[in-house]
């Protein structure tokens, strides 16, 4: 598996479409991912990040957000 971890500021949902090109060109299977939820630079964009992965075949509960 591989896990993707998010840190810093400012964090938008252009960073779960960078993850989901990389599990995509890499042919990754169960990824983990976790969001730093206060770098979020508001909760519509953490929420269209979260649906982004799940969209891309990352489960709900392999995307944590701390």
């Amino acid at each position: 598996g591989s896990l993707f971890i998010v840190l810093g500021k400012n964090i938008t949902s252009d960073v779960a479409k960078k993850i989901v090109e990389f599990i995509n060109g890499e042919e990754l299977e169960n990824v983990a991912v976790v969001l730093q939820d206060t770098g979020f630079s508001n909760d519509s964009e953490k929420l269209n990040a979260i649906e982004i992965l799940n969209a891309a075949g990352v489960e709900y509960s392999d995307i944590l957000s701390i």
